[in-house]
């Protein structure tokens, strides 16, 4: 059942793609999440920026996440995590960010642990190139809404990224 799920929501969220739709589409199960993490890292042009609690294993353990996310920087995209956690969890694609950070000065992996301004933020998400989002109203909850075309949300999280960034830094 889950192999007819991945393929169902993968062509859903290609066909998305592919039409440059607006439509906001449900994101709400660890699959579904991974999913359109790795279609983001698919389509990147020029970034992709993910602010969450702590690369959650539920939903980075997928391997296709990873692979297209090798994919992407090796085509100059640009992958900037900050997490809320000090610790994430340990899986394949958060040992791999942690390892580019430290070789690749086009990925970036920052906690704000230390930063009660971000730790405390309810809110989760992902940009891909300025126009693609995901976002998580509630950090807790793996349930979101995406959508990817909507160029002005998905700046106005780009912008918010930013200022968490900077926090970080601090």
């Amino acid at each position: 059942m889950e192999s007819a799920d991945r393929e169902i929501y993968s062509q859903l969220v290609e066909s998305l793609f592919k039409t440059d739709s607006t439509e906001l589409i449900s994101n709400g199960a660890p699959l579904h999440a991974a999913i359109l993490y790795e279609k983001f890292f698919q389509h990147a042009k020029a970034s992709v920026v993910i602010f969450c609690k702590k690369l959650a294993s539920e939903v980075f353990t997928e391997p296709l996440i990873l692979s297209q996310a090798e994919r992407a920087l090796a085509r100059g995209v640009s992958i900037r995590v900050v997490t809320q956690d000090e610790e994430v969890d340990k899986n394949i694609f958060s040992e791999w960010i942690k390892e580019k950070a430290n070789t690749d000065e086009r990925v970036s992996c920052l906690s704000g642990q230390h930063v009660a301004k971000i730790r405390d933020i309810e809110a989760n998400f992902t940009v891909m190139d300025g126009r693609a989002y995901r976002l998580e109203k509630e950090r807790g909850e793996i349930k979101a809404t995406a959508c990817v075309n909507d160029p002005v949300l998905a700046e106005k999280l780009t912008a918010i990224f930013e200022k968490i960034v900077g926090l970080a830094k601090r």
